[in-house]
């Protein structure tokens, strides 16, 4: 089983690909300030999942499970961040 982890937070953004008995794979980390916003930061978490993914020669379809950390406050059933006081820029 291959997991994807997402960590998203005020400084820094970590991204990592683990798997079930909570080895860590491989890992990146990005730093969240200068990407503005949520619209360069989803890119950017995508392209390093897709990096992390070609260091252990897997696709997308071989990943169980993502989970992601974000602050809150959170809207569940839509699944999408509100008004996090520490991320500008990533509202809704």
């Amino acid at each position: 089983m291959k997991l994807i982890g997402i960590d998203i937070g005020g400084t820094k953004i970590k991204v990592c690909l683990g798997d079930e008995a909570g080895q860590i794979l491989a890992s990146e980390r990005i730093a969240t300030q200068p990407l503005g916003g949520s619209e360069k930061g989803l890119p950017a978490m995508a392209q390093e999942i897709d990096s992390l993914l070609k260091k252990k020669n897997l696709t997308m379809a071989e990943v169980d499970a993502i989970g992601i950390s974000s602050p809150g406050p959170i809207n569940s059933k839509k699944g999408m961040m509100l008004t996090p006081p520490n991320l500008k820029g990533w509202e809704h």
